[in-house]
């Protein structure tokens, strides 16, 4: 008796509890559940957004049809409260606009739609506008690609020896557009940094700004991108810095470099500099391309008022540009 009772104590032990296996079955078929419900909410939250800035784009573009009946011309660029459209807790827009046209983006966490005076709400931003949550930069060089005739570029030397001519439309091809900016010595120079000076439309006291170009050259030269910037009266000033040096090939390459600005800046410049390693040699070109100076830290990939989704802020090729990160 006392040894039946013993076995049926021992067999009851035994089944007490799951096994390892079970367990792990229990845990993937959870996770599988808690996967699928995690689409399911995400493509639900996704269609969500859709549906609030397609309707409130419907809406501002009537909104924006009966101001230009009333006033014969729809708000200029800035103006849109004049139509009675402003942002949401759920909707905030970008609104690009003249008195034939205009373009209006309307977002929602990282979904963008945009409607313009003829069409109906369509996926994506209007040129020089944010998209999908991510807000537009401005490059603040004119002329960026040299195909104005970058008449506002200098170039110089620090030291002795000649800093070469400098030419626009250069017949070597470019990284942008159709032109670069070249630097080309008809005799030898004997010292100090040859340099390309490109200055920036504005710098803010405080700002931390980024510069960027891409160089090439037909002898091996040691090219560095610097940030400086200035005062009212051209006075130089502390803060500035220096990119890390490297050899300018015939191939295109980047050089970048990013400081802020001290209290007192009203300018900025960004130099390309040849580094006193090695000089130039007589019929020596060396070619800039594609500069970029945006305000913060991030280096973004070139783009100017020509690239898809930007918009020349004033004379094409002539004036700063803005549009989404490339």
């Amino acid at each position: 008796m006392w040894a039946n009772i013993e076995t049926s104590s021992s067999t009851n032990k035994s089944r007490q509890g799951f096994t390892i296996v079970e367990l792990l079955i229990v845990i993937v078929v959870i996770g599988i559940l808690a996967a699928i419900t995690i689409v399911a909410y995400n493509g639900i939250q996704q269609r969500a957004r859709i549906s609030s800035v397609t309707s409130a784009l419907a809406q501002s573009a009537k909104k924006l049809a009966l101001y230009q009946v009333d006033n014969g011309s729809y708000p200029a660029t800035g103006s849109l409260a004049l139509a009675g459209v402003t942002d949401s807790q759920s909707v905030s827009y970008q609104y690009t606009g003249s008195a034939s046209t205009f373009c209006l983006t309307a977002t929602n966490g990282n979904v963008s739609y945009l409607s313009t005076a003829v069409s109906s709400p369509a996926p994506g931003g209007c040129p020089g506008h944010g998209q999908g949550g991510v807000a537009a930069i401005t490059n603040l060089v004119a002329d960026p690609n040299a195909e104005a005739g970058a008449s506002a570029w200098a170039v110089g030397s620090w030291g002795t020896g000649g800093a070469g001519n400098k030419t626009v439309g250069s017949a070597s091809g470019a990284y942008s557009g159709t032109s670069s900016f070249r630097m080309s010595w008809t005799s030898a120079a004997t010292g100090g940094e040859p340099y390309t000076i490109v200055p920036v439309t504005s710098a803010a006291p405080g700002q931390a700004y980024t510069c960027s170009g891409y160089v090439k050259a037909s002898f091996s030269a040691n090219v560095q991108a610097r940030i400086v910037f200035r005062d009212s009266a051209t006075t130089w000033l502390t803060g500035g810095a220096s990119g890390t040096a490297a050899t300018a090939t015939t191939d295109w390459s980047r050089r970048t470099v990013t400081a802020t600005a001290p209290s007192t800046t009203v300018t900025a410049l960004c130099i390309f500099a040849i580094r006193t390693d090695v000089q130039p040699p007589v019929g020596g070109t060396y070619d800039i391309d594609a500069v970029m100076a945006t305000a913060g830290a991030v280096i973004p990939v070139y783009a100017d008022g020509s690239s898809p989704n930007w918009t020349w802020n004033g004379t094409p090729n002539n004036s700063t540009s803005t549009g989404p990160p490339q």
